[in-house]
């Protein structure tokens, strides 16, 4: 099944810039964001479910301490520092959980991911920059774009300059599939036209600051972000609050 956008609307962000020189803060070009809702498949809809189910557990759990930390009076007490070991292990197992599930859900976007990634290219997107942050998506699309610059955690230092002057230099270079951990390094991909995120980011900051990274200093051309999600998972939850229920819906071959 080929997925296909049947719904598309953009919101219009504003994007600044902090002159090192100068307390002066400039406005730098638009940045247009779109969130890809996945419609999710029979084994998607099992993790979005346990997704929902562990994070409304560990998020009761860790309410619970919190307040019980912060209603103690004395925070050098026994009892303080026994809920915040306690805390730290309870912050530490909902870790474990959700990144266990989130993983799962990267590895079964990879299908959706490929196709659109190859739509973008064929509807003539020049420079795509691709991030993620599970390596079974960067490789599995390494693989099937196998000329496109490439740069995750295991790529020795060297070669990052390396491969950002290719995608920027190099015509026939369309794509740039990066480690959304390598962000601010590529501060100078100005033919950069579109960024698709495979994944969100914990921080939804650090999405802004990677945009704000491949904006760089150029005056004139906007750059066309797109977030990819499944439906009714946390991550749609979070990009429907900070984005203004922007939506444009892509069907996932099951």
């Amino acid at each position: 099944m080929t997925a296909s956008i049947t719904h598309s609307k953009r919101i219009r962000r504003p994007s600044f810039s902090s002159n090192p020189g100068s307390k002066r803060i400039s406005a730098l070009p638009t940045k247009y964001r779109q969130i890809l809702v996945c419609q999710p498949g029979k084994w998607q809809q099992i993790l979005v479910s346990e997704e929902a189910s562990v994070h409304a557990l560990w998020n009761e759990k860790i309410q619970n301490i919190t307040d019980k930390i912060l209603k103690n009076p004395d925070p050098c007490s026994d009892q303080s520092l026994a809920d915040r070991c306690e805390f730290a292990s309870i912050s530490q197992l909902f870790s474990q959980d959700m990144g266990r599930i989130r993983r799962e859900l990267a590895v079964l976007k990879i299908p959706a991911l490929i196709e659109h990634v190859q739509h973008l290219l064929d509807q003539g997107c020049a420079k795509l920059v691709v991030m993620a942050h599970h390596p079974e998506l960067m490789l599995a699309l390494k693989k099937v774009f196998p000329t496109a610059a490439f740069l995750n955690l295991d790529t020795q230092r060297s070669q990052w300059p390396v491969e950002s002057a290719r995608f920027q230099n190099d015509p026939q270079c369309q794509l740039f599939i990066q480690h959304i951990g390598t962000a601010g390094t590529n501060k100078f991909l100005m033919l950069a036209t579109h960024v698709l995120f495979a994944e969100q980011e914990w921080e939804y900051q650090k999405m802004s600051y990677v945009e704000d990274c491949i904006l760089g200093d150029r005056q004139q051309e906007s750059l066309s972000t797109q977030i990819l999600v499944f439906a009714n998972s946390f991550d749609e939850k979070k990009c429907q609050t900070l984005s203004s229920g922007s939506t444009c819906f892509i069907q996932l071959p099951h």
